[in-house]
């Protein structure tokens, strides 16, 4: 359990916090999506989590360790792996089973050990067959993966993706949400700060901050089922939500509950098979 107890955070020479007074707890093993617009404190939340950024006021405990305490951040950033925004700047050396190889070195861990974390990890992210590539010459998708595989082979318990996608192409989005929602089913808890509101759809729970508060905190469905609110906070919907929000605003009777496309189209076949039905 991550907790977060008044927590408030301020950068220096800034008129007000990044956050403020947040109080919550974090399931370690959810999948839980921040969400906010530009400025809003989600990248704090993040750093906050694993004790890179400590809070001007409150506190932030991680499985009982707080992480004010210097004495914790070993076994904290051991227990919670973090993955940035640009790829490029997480690389430690050029080829890709070293880079991986990296993290599990320096907590030293034995050498027979890290040859089975690394090809597990690159094997968990689908890039065993570029173990020996370099690493700058991969696709932003591929980079990503390297990084996440690199916190792998550390064996967190917390991965947390630092708005990770957002340097991405579409399908280096879709590869890398594909591998977090792996990593979770396999059992590791996923802490997703993101702008892309489709990634959101199938998590856990949903964080969603505005000028560092908390503006809504629960489940997907029940952040998304007013997209009038939504876009108060200076967020988008889903494509789904929004043309399930104007079908309903043009008369049609959708119950209100699809989040993609699919369920979305589900219910319309639904509706026009009642139509059909009733005439």
């Amino acid at each position: 359990m991550i907790l977060f107890e008044n927590v408030t955070y301020e950068y220096p020479e800034t008129t007000r916090p990044a956050l403020r007074e947040i109080s919550l707890a974090l399931d370690t093993a959810a999948f839980t999506a921040v969400v906010g617009h530009n400025g809003s404190g989600k990248s704090t939340f993040a750093k906050l989590v694993n004790g890179l950024l400590l809070p001007t006021s409150g506190t932030v405990t991680v499985n009982g360790l707080a992480t004010a305490e210097e004495k914790n951040l070993l076994d904290i950033r051991r227990g919670v792996g973090m993955v940035f925004q640009n790829p490029d700047n997480q690389f430690v050396t050029t080829i890709v089973e070293e880079d991986v190889a990296f993290g599990p070195e320096n907590l030293g861990v034995p050498t027979e050990e890290i040859r089975e974390r690394v090809d597990e990890a690159l094997a968990t992210v689908g890039l065993s067959d570029y173990a020996r590539h370099a690493a700058h010459k991969l696709s932003g998708g591929q980079k990503q993966r390297v990084a996440v595989a690199g916190m792998l082979a550390m064996r967190p318990q917390l991965m947390v993706l630092d708005e990770a996608s957002a340097m991405l192409d579409p399908r280096g989005r879709q590869e890398l949400l594909g591998t977090a929602h792996k990593l979770h089913a396999g059992g590791m808890g996923i802490l997703m700060i993101t702008q892309y509101m489709e990634e959101t759809v199938d998590c856990d729970r949903l964080i969603a901050l505005q000028n560092g508060e908390v503006a809504f905190d629960g489940k997907p469905g029940g952040f998304f089922r007013d997209g009038d609110f939504v876009r108060s906070i200076g967020l988008e919907t889903p494509e789904a939500v929004y043309i399930r929000d104007a079908l309903r605003r043009n008369g049609a009777a959708i119950a209100g509950k699809a989040l993609t496309l699919e369920e979305l189209a589900e219910e319309v076949c639904a509706l026009r098979a009642q139509l059909r039905v009733n005439s």
